[in-house]
């Protein structure tokens, strides 16, 4: 009988070192995806912080590390998935990708860069409801006297 049990300890450890690490979805199915919300359901989420970082590294995208620093910030002590999903918010240089990724950590150092860019991205659209937006949302960022300052040029030029 300790045969059977050690046989049958020794295979779900087998099995779980395959569901751990493989990169292909298994034979029956199950995706990596689908562990990781398994873990999550089961509320195993320090467990399922490793697997979700590793899935953000081959997605690589803004959403996939977005989406790994609002969960698991808990468990993403030196900021990895936040870092990563500023990369790409930076790469994307978006206006809305900037606004989204302010509100993941509104105390952050990042801000006052996300801010930056931000206004930069609406400098590029010389758009004068853009430029009253941005003061509105970021009154006291220094980029906002600059904003008011091209409101007032762009207003005198269509005066």
């Amino acid at each position: 009988m300790t045969k059977l049990r050690y046989k049958r300890t020794w295979l779900m450890g087998i099995l779980l070192a395959i569901l751990t690490f493989t990169t292909q979805p298994l034979v029956w199915g199950i995706t990596d995806a689908e562990i990781i919300s398994g873990l999550e359901a089961m509320g195993e989420w320090e467990t399922a912080y490793p697997l979700a970082y590793q899935q953000a590294q081959k997605q690589d995208t803004y959403q996939a590390w977005r989406d790994v620093a609002v969960k698991y910030a808990k468990f993403d002590k030196h900021n990895q998935a936040y870092l990563k999903a500023w990369q790409h918010a930076y790469t994307l240089n978006q206006e809305d990708t900037y606004r989204d990724f302010l509100k993941l950590k509104p105390d952050s150092p990042l801000r006052v860069q996300a801010i930056n860019a931000l206004f930069k991205v609406v400098q590029t659209t010389g758009d004068m409801e853009k430029y009253q937006k941005f003061m509105e949302e970021f009154p006291d960022a220094v980029e906002s006297i600059e904003a008011l300052l091209k409101l007032r040029e762009l207003a005198f030029e269509h005066a």
